[in-house]
């Protein structure tokens, strides 16, 4: 850890980094902006603004997310010989962002759930320590890449199974799958703990979660598309 004297809420603001924060910066510019240009310019008829249906839909899996994380994805045990590349632990979350995706189908979705998600772990579990940054480090994290891959694919994220809602399922796998060694270690750990990553370690790690998202990702795929199927159903 980098002793740093410059420490607020628990935040070091160590910008030794392996990921530079320009980068950071610029990656969470384009992700707003998209979402703005989307919500002015893009967004149609047939995908209207936030309706308390989605709300309900978002605050349901915020609270689901929380108790299966903190409660249940600990007794849930990986493989040994493969724990670094296979994590069955993570089933559970990757299940849980898509069925939001599936549900709402709107751009922001992801990133409002894991707001409400942090807010509610913070609660019930780690504290304010580190804020407002754990949230803008796991948006980044868990939401920037499904809500841009929503603004294409709308309410046909995970509609039936064809070729492409594997293909949304997959990309939701990777996105999650690769947050821990690509965003936590390669800036976030680093800017609120002071904490110091190998590169190479980063690079490696996070070459070796793409497989095991995109596994977890079209695996869940059909289980995603029968939940929206059914949830549409019925309301």
């Amino acid at each position: 850890m980098l002793k740093n004297d410059m420490i607020w809420n628990g935040v070091h603001f160590n910008t030794y980094t392996v990921i530079p924060w320009p980068i950071i910066a610029t990656l969470t510019a384009v992700y707003l902006a998209s979402l703005i240009l989307y919500w002015k310019i893009k967004a149609s008829k047939k995908n209207p603004r936030f309706t308390t249906r989605d709300a309900t839909y978002m605050g349901l899996v915020a609270a689901m997310l929380v108790v299966y994380h903190y409660f249940i994805a600990s007794f849930i045990p990986s493989f040994t010989v493969f724990n670094n590349f296979f994590d069955l632990s993570l089933i559970g979350d990757i299940y849980l962002l898509l069925v939001v995706a599936a549900l709402v189908g709107k751009p922001g979705s992801i990133a409002i759930t894991i707001i409400v998600y942090d807010l509610l772990g913070d609660i019930t579990h780690y504290g304010f320590g580190g804020e407002p940054f754990w949230i803008i480090g796991d948006i980044m994290a868990y939401a920037m890449i499904i809500d841009l891959w929503l603004i294409f694919r709308e309410n046909d994220f995970m509609t039936s199974l064809r070729a492409i809602s594997f293909l949304d399922g997959a990309i939701g796998g990777v996105a999650y799958s690769v947050s821990v060694p690509l965003f936590f270690m390669g800036f976030w750990g680093s800017f609120v703990h002071g904490f110091i990553f190998n590169s190479t370690f980063i690079f490696f790690r996070t070459l070796a979660s793409i497989p095991e998202g995109i596994i977890f990702g079209i695996f869940l795929t059909p289980f995603v598309v029968y939940t929206k199927k059914v949830v549409k159903s019925q309301f």
